[in-house]
Formats: C-alpha cells, sequence, structure tokens
C-alpha cells in the first residue's frame, strides 16, 4: 500500500512539472523587451569582423537595425554570461525578406555587432 501511495505521487509530481515547465527556447516577452530596449538605448557600433561579414554578405546597417528593432532573441543560441558583455543572437528579416542572424553584444555603455548572418545562404567570406 505505502508503494502504490509513493508510486501515485510520484507520478502526480512528474505531471505537475512537465506542466508548468517552460520550452527552454521560450522567453517572456516583457524580458525579451527588456532586453532589446537595452540594447537600441546605446550607441550602435560593429566590430571589424561584423564589418566584414556584412560587406561580404551585402547586409547594410539598416537591416542590423531592423533586426534590432523587430527580431527575436533565440536564448539557446545567446552567451548571457559572456566577459566582458553579453551577447545576444536575435533573428529577423530583412525588407527585401531575407532572413537574418546578428549577434549583439550588449555592453553597459555601448551595443556592438559582433557577427550577421543570412540564415538561409552561405557566403564564403575571408573574415577573421
Amino acid at each position: 500500500m505505502v508503494y502504490c501511495s509513493g508510486l501515485i505521487m510520484g507520478i502526480i509530481l512528474v505531471i505537475i512539472i512537465n506542466k508548468y515547465r517552460k520550452d527552454a527556447t521560450q522567453i517572456d516577452p516583457n524580458y525579451e523587451k527588456t532586453i532589446i530596449l537595452g540594447l537600441q538605448k546605446n550607441p550602435l557600433k560593429a566590430g571589424e569582423r561584423a564589418l566584414c561579414r556584412m560587406n561580404c554578405r551585402n547586409i547594410s546597417k539598416d537591416m542590423v537595425l531592423k533586426v534590432l528593432k523587430t527580431g527575436k532573441i533565440n536564448l539557446q543560441k545567446s552567451d548571457q554570461g559572456k566577459e566582458p558583455c553579453d551577447e545576444y543572437f536575435i533573428e529577423g528579416s530583412s525588407d527585401d525578406g531575407r532572413r537574418l542572424g546578428v549577434i549583439f553584444g550588449g555592453c553597459t555603455n555601448e551595443t556592438i555587432v559582433l557577427n550577421v548572418f543570412d540564415m538561409e545562404k552561405n557566403f564564403d567570406c575571408n573574415c577573421r
């Protein structure tokens, strides 16, 4: 009898945990908005590698800004504990319909474009 009650309690616990567990890729919309607003409020700079890749992949500054304004953070590809600045991988679309990914460094006093990606096409860029 004790075994059955323990088994039933265990099953109930598993059901409750699975019901309330969030997917690791989901992000609270308010938290995401706070992060993106923080990235937007700081001056935007681009690293040398990002500038090279933007040029190679025909991605303009306006496209990067649109991703920052309208894109969604991908937590699986982000690194919030990175030093010296948190890194956020934001995915979005350009006006011409290209799916883009941009890694932004969220530093205290500036936002740095660290890398840019065309999510649908590979480019052979010689950027270091």
